[in-house]
């Protein structure tokens, strides 16, 4: 019978001591746990762990036997279920031979535990069991014969009153079971063009998908090539322009022009300071002789005037052409004077002048030298926008898939993606509850029915955050807000070429906590 007041509510008891230290368990025992496991099919880890003592080859006919008489009532395919399920309980367990095979004669009937008012609990399996037992149980119950119920079976177990004789504990496997999906090394890489290159295009697409590629090695090569091209040899041409510059500065000879001028101004004012003194000097000497002469002239009619041989009005006449001619004299000596002196300071000025524009001096050097530094500067700037025409693998790994080709603006997608297959991993969301028994270095089974076979593999690393699932399956019994840790599980190197070719399958984990 069930007991339900023990820690363990699953536990089958004898309902009598002596019968149940017989050496052979009564198939009601059997027939017993089997309606339990239909009456809760989500409990059926829980269940088989709490009666190991039950799980043997006596076990597996019995459900052979079921199966059997679903066949015969018309329900082939959860007889097929079931029967597939004892086949994997074979591989999951040690199985000890029977001692006593089930009889013929023992009138079972798997009738006899349905009940079609019972309501099934809703809980999910938590343990190993479930991932081959939880969900064709769940189809074999509620598909094929109705609604099981524990009260049905209770009654029956009161009323045979049968026993149940404990075993030895049965070696169980133990695994913690997690979906997850097949990763490359460091997820998917986007490949794309540079964020500074806006509007670029792709001129060149020099990878197929599948393709190895190398780091560094060329992917793509975008339409603005020949531009930045132009724009490097702009630059060089710059810092050779700057040099030629810098040389004429240190040389003298950047102020050639102006040196030159210069020295013109200085000839023109020698020769007017020339000119004018001349022009200056023959006015003089003629206003001198002239002055002489009405000197002359004013004396010899001074006599006459004294004489009385000529009025007083001639005489003035003479008298006053001394006087202008004297002062005609007095001015154009003060114009030599002022000639004289001024040209010369003239002369001076112009010269300094020029001496200044043939001195090389120190801050024309520097400002000649910034602007070669200056030009020199953009020429690795150039040669680094250049380079961003050439998209390469930031690392080594395979072409997964091309999104934008020859023509084509660069799509949000990026241009390629591309992965490090040189080892893959799968990463298992293995529930919170769970995750205490997870290990570095613990052994897993990655299975699928994609799979050509089980993979291999080992706990690399244990996540340090608490998430929501990603990877959901059709279960329609599966707690979608489960709270898990992703569990990074390096698969062998025997299992990667494989695996590579099917990034992000959704596959089932079993982690041996052994």
């Amino acid at each position: 019978m069930l007991n339900l007041e023990t820690k363990n509510h699953f536990i089958l008891e004898p309902s009598s001591p002596s019968v149940a230290q017989k050496e052979t368990p009564n198939p009601e025992a059997y027939r017993n746990l089997i309606g339990v496991l239909l009456t809760y099919p989500h409990k059926t880890a829980e269940i088989l762990e709490a009666n190991q003592e039950l799980v043997d080859a006596v076990l597996l006919q019995m459900m052979e036997r079921v199966a059997a008489q679903m066949s015969e009532n018309g329900s082939q395919k959860a007889a097929d279920l079931l029967r597939d399920r004892s086949q994997q309980l074979k591989q999951e367990v040690v199985i000890d031979p029977p001692q006593t095979p089930p009889t013929a004669d023992d009138g079972f009937n798997v009738k006899d535990l349905l009940d079609p008012d019972e309501e099934l609990p809703k809980s999910k399996p938590r343990f190993r069991w479930a991932m081959f037992l939880a969900v064709p149980l769940i189809l074999l119950v509620l598909g094929t014969l109705g609604v099981p119920l524990y009260n049905s079976f209770k009654a029956q177990s009161s009323a045979r009153n049968v026993p149940v004789t404990p075993k030895p504990s049965v070696p169980v496997n133990k695994n913690v079971a997690a979906l997850g999906r097949i990763q490359p090394k460091d997820k998917v890489i986007s490949v794309s063009g540079s964020s500074s290159l806006q509007h670029a295009r792709v001129a060149q697409i020099l990878v197929n998908e599948g393709d190895k590629v190398r780091r560094g090695q060329l992917i793509a090569i975008l339409d603005n090539l020949n531009q930045l091209q132009a724009n490097l040899e702009q630059a060089k041409l710059d810092v050779r322009v700057a040099q030629a510059e810098l040389a004429k500065t240190k040389a003298g000879e950047s102020k050639q022009g102006e040196i030159a001028a210069q020295k013109a101004v200085i000839a023109d004012l020698n020769a007017q300071f020339r000119g004018q003194v001349a022009t200056q000097k023959a006015k003089v000497a003629s206003l001198k002789a002239e002055l002489a002469n009405a000197r002359t002239d004013r004396s010899r009619f001074e006599l006459l005037y004294k004489e009385g041989a000529i009025s007083a009005s001639e005489f003035d006449s003479k008298n006053l052409k001394v006087t202008t001619l004297q002062q005609q004299l007095n001015e154009a000596q003060a114009n030599l004077n002022q000639t004289t002196s001024s040209f010369p300071e003239q002369i001076a000025g112009a010269t300094a002048d020029l001496k200044a524009l043939q001195e090389v001096r120190p801050v024309d050097v520097q400002v000649a030298q910034t602007q070669l530094e200056k030009a020199i500067a953009a020429v690795p700037k150039a040669e680094a926008d250049l380079d961003l025409a050439y998209v390469r693998a930031p690392v080594d790994g395979q072409i997964l898939t091309i999104h934008t080709f020859a023509g084509e603006n660069i799509s949000d997608e990026g241009i390629v993606d591309l992965a490090q297959t040189q080892q893959m991993y799968v990463v298992a969301e293995v529930y919170e509850t769970d995750i205490g028994k997870i290990r570095v270095g613990q052994k897993a089974t990655i299975s699928s029915p994609a799979l050509p076979r089980n993979f291999k593999g080992t706990v690399e690393k244990i996540g340090l955050e608490v998430g929501k699932k990603e990877v959901i399956n059709s279960d329609p019994t599966l707690d979608l807000d489960a709270r898990v840790v992703n569990v990074r599980i390096r698969l062998d190197s025997a299992d990667t070429q494989q695996a590579a070719r099917l990034i992000d399958l959704q596959v089932d984990v079993k982690i041996s906590i052994n």
